[in-house]
Formats: structure tokens, sequence, C-alpha cells
């Protein structure tokens, strides 16, 4: 700060400001020399021009920058472990690009918003006035960075779900083979305290198999649902309609299933008995060998996650500003931890997953054929009178599906998205000013008390005043954590 912010011309305006103090000033007087002193030292000699002139934006831009490239070194620095394996190609490249041009924008508007701000509570002449225009900068800094970056980040989820991407769904034969009677109503259930209509649902089952992309094979992904239903699986294929109808993204189903046979068939069966479902937690000893495996089949369906409608809109929207207001709720804890490099895949996932409320969901069937899907309330559960069967899926399953769903065919791994990083950056401005305040006022009481009377020691303190004070601050902090 002594450095950057403090040039010649405020190194004499905090000379003068604290060799002027005067005891007999009012409160009120004192608390506006005090803020325009911080004003000065921030605004001053960066931000005296025109707001929307280019001096002022080339001010924002490289303090932006300068931002973004610290904390992204401090990151890269204590935490490199974390970029192992990316690949750094053209798409990385504009994605971080992207961020950057973001983060740009976002300092330019939070840096004239804070100027106003504070030279509106300069003009209030009044403490508690004052006072108010401060803590509002701050909520409405912290607000603007919700609703903007939620935003952003619908957008950069969109680039890269847009596109329709071609799939199968490979599967052991033959289905509902798990499929059970249910004795009562499930847990997850019985909250919406609706015995009369889900004392209906007969029969519980799960299934599990392989989603895999038609473009690269290798990058299959396993998933399992475990759901109820008033039709008995064993005798209707209800894993079609599942996977169709349960996910957030637009699922369309392409085909029939068709027996897989050769090598192709064989792969397949024998990853699906050794990496799907509960499989996954067997001993090597239990999992059946080459003669045991089962026959396979597959089904061919297209997903999207692109936003067509206005219903997508809000529901795209309000996944990612749960996603951001999450973000912001962990401020400023992040910044003493892993600054939160997000891989691609997981960036994507979690957001197109961040479903709000976390409710089970109902898929209605009628008697025409028609299909309804709803999330269960007390409100809504009524709504299943009216169907001719249904079936109902707890979250986590409906939750994980559309994770799976999300990300399986986009090539979104070996890639980061700098996330966390992007949030302490974006408030690093507004946050500069609020601790430039913090100091100076430790500042005052320090000359005042300690080094007035000592013309020896004022001509070094004055030399760097931010340093020595947080230098003296440093030792409290030290001993606060000591004990």
């Amino acid at each position: 700060m002594d450095t950057v912010l403090v040039g010649k011309v405020e190194r004499e305006k905090i000379e003068k400001y604290l060799d002027n103090s005067n005891p007999d000033l009012t409160l009120t007087v004192k608390f506006l020399n005090f803020l325009e002193m911080a004003h000065s030292i921030v605004f001053g000699r960066f931000f005296s021009g025109q707001l929307f002139s280019k001096s002022f934006f080339l001010s924002a831009f490289l303090v932006s920058i300068t931002s973004f490239t610290i904390v992204a070194a401090f990151q890269i620095y204590f935490y490199g472990e974390t970029l192992g394996g990316v690949n750094f190609d053209r798409t990385q490249i504009l994605l971080i690009a992207s961020f950057i041009i973001f983060n740009v924008i976002f300092d330019y508007i939070t840096i004239i918003q804070t100027k106003i701000f504070i030279e509106a509570s300069l003009s209030a002449k009044s403490i508690f006035r004052s006072l108010v225009f401060i803590v509002s900068d701050i909520f409405v800094t912290i607000n603007t960075f919700i609703l903007s970056y939620a935003f952003f980040s619908m957008l950069v989820v969109q680039f890269f779900v847009w596109s329709t991407v071609e799939l199968r769904y490979i599967r052991s034969k033959p289905f509902g083979e798990n499929a059970s009677k249910i004795a009562e109503i499930p847990n997850y259930l019985s909250r919406f305290d609706r015995a009369d209509i889900f004392k209906r649902l007969n029969f519980s089952d799960d299934f599990s198999g392989l989603i895999v992309p038609n473009s690269d094979t290798s990058a299959y992904q396993d998933i399992n649902v475990y759901y109820n239903s008033t039709l008995d699986p064993r005798n209707t294929d209800l894993q079609p309609l599942i996977i169709s109808s349960i996910s957030r993204l637009k699922v369309f189903i392409k085909s029939e299933f068709r027996d897989m046979s050769g090598s192709e068939a064989e792969k397949y069966s024998r990853t699906i008995a050794t990496k799907t479902g509960i499989n996954k937690w067997l001993r090597d000893a239990d999992i059946p060998d080459d003669s045991k495996l089962k026959p396979v089949e597959e089904i061919r369906f297209s997903v999207s996650g692109q936003i067509a409608t206005a219903h997508d809109l809000d529901t795209a929207y309000s996944m990612s500003f749960k996603q951001a207001d999450e973000l912001e709720d962990g401020f400023p804890m992040s910044v003493f931890g892993n600054l939160g490099v997000l891989r691609l895949d997981q960036f994507v996932a979690d957001t197109l997953s961040n479903e709000y409320p976390q409710s089970p969901i109902a898929v209605c069937l009628f008697e025409n054929g028609a299909v309804s899907r709803f999330y269960l309330t007390k409100a809504t559960a009524g709504l299943l009178e009216d169907c001719s069967d249904f079936l109902t899926v707890n979250f986590v399953w409906h939750w994980s599906l559309t994770r799976d769903l999300s990300v399986v065919g986009r090539n979104l791994s070996d890639r980061i998205v700098p996330y966390n990083t992007l949030l302490i950056t974006s408030l690093l401005p507004t946050i500069t000013f609020y601790v430039v305040i913090a100091i100076l006022a430790f500042i005052t009481l320090l000359f005042s008390y300690v080094i007035k009377g000592t013309k020896h020691l004022k001509k070094y303190f004055l030399r760097a005043p931010f340093s020595i004070s947080c230098f003296i601050m440093s030792f409290f902090f030290y001993f606060m954590g000591f004990l």
C-alpha cells in the first residue's frame, strides 16, 4: 500500500492530516476528515478522473488484472498440484480469458460504485448517514456479485451443454431383476402425510448401467437409480421413462432396446459387472467371472442442456444463483485455504444439479399415455390422485443422474475454471478500500499517542505508515493466535 497507493502527494496529505489532528474538533468533523483521507489514498492517485473516462477504465483494468494475477500466482505456488494434468488448449485459454474479462468488467463497476458511495458519505455531513452509505456499499457489492456471477456462470455452462450429445444406455439383461414388493410407505415419502396416495406404491426397484457417448466409447459413465412404482418393473420396462423424465436436462429416447454381441458386448458386460451399482464395493472374490457374465442390450438417446423456454431460463439461473450464493457464504474463509480451482466437469455438474428444493420427484402416467413430472411437496402430493400410475424417485438419485448426464460425452475433463479465485479478486477493490480505512484508523491512534511527540520516530514512520502499522498489528494477531 505504501508503494502502490501512497505517492508523494498522498504522503504529504497523510502527514498534514496527522499533524493537524485537533482534539477540539467535533466527532463528525473528525470522522469526515478521516474518511476524506481514506478516499484520497485509494481514489486520489489512480481514480481521480471522470468515471467513464479512458484513464479511469485503464486504472480499473490494471487493478483488476494485477489482483487476478497475484491471487492466481498465490494459488499456483501453494496449490500447484490442483493444476496437474490440465490441458491448456484453445478452449481452456478462452475459458480463463472469459473469466478475466468478467473480472475486469465487474471490478470497473464496483470501483465506480464504491467511489460514488464514499463521495456520497462525505457529502452527508453526518456520521450516521455516512455509515449507512458505507454499509450499503458492502451489501450492494456482495449482492451484485452474486447476481452477476450467477448469470455469467449460467452462460459458461450453457456454452458447454447447449449442443445435443448422442448417447447410449447399456444394461444387463433381463430388466427388473431387483424388483421387490414393498410392505410400507418409504421413509422419504412419509413426511408428506399422504398415506392414502403413497400406499398405492407396490414395488421397489433399482437399476444400474453405463452411459456411453457415440463419439468416445471409452468416456463412459456408470449410473444407478432407486425408485418406487405402482407398476411391476418386471412386467413394464420403466428405465427409459425414468432416464428421460427425472433429470433437469432434455433427454430424448431415440430407439428401442437391441441386443449387443461380439467383443463390444463382452467388454461392456464385464464393465457393468464390476463397476456399477453395488458391485463397485464388492471384493474381487465376489465379482462374477467371465463365464457368468450376463448378456447386454442398448438403447440410444440424446441429451441437451440448452435453454429453450422462459421456464428453462428461470431454472438455469436459479441453479447458478444458488451455487454463487453458496460460494459467497464461504467468504472470507476461502481466502485462508485452497482457493478452489474447480475442474470444468465438476463445475458444470455442480451448477446443473444444484436443484432447489431438494425434494423427491414424482412421474405421473395417465391413461392416454401422457406423462407429467413434478417435485413432491405437501402441496403437490395430491396431484397424484389423478394419475393412473406413478413412480417416485428420492432426491439423491435424480440429482446424481443429472450430474452424470451433464458431463458425459462433452469433453470437459482435463480443464479448469478459476471459480473461487474470481470471487476473491472481484471483491478485492472494495475490500482494499475498507482495509485502508481500518489500517488508517490504527495509524491515527498510533501517531497521536506514541509517535507525534517524537520527531525522530515521526520521520521514519511517515516514510511507510502502512507498513509500520501493519507490522505492529501483526504482533497482536500473532499473540491472539498463540493464545
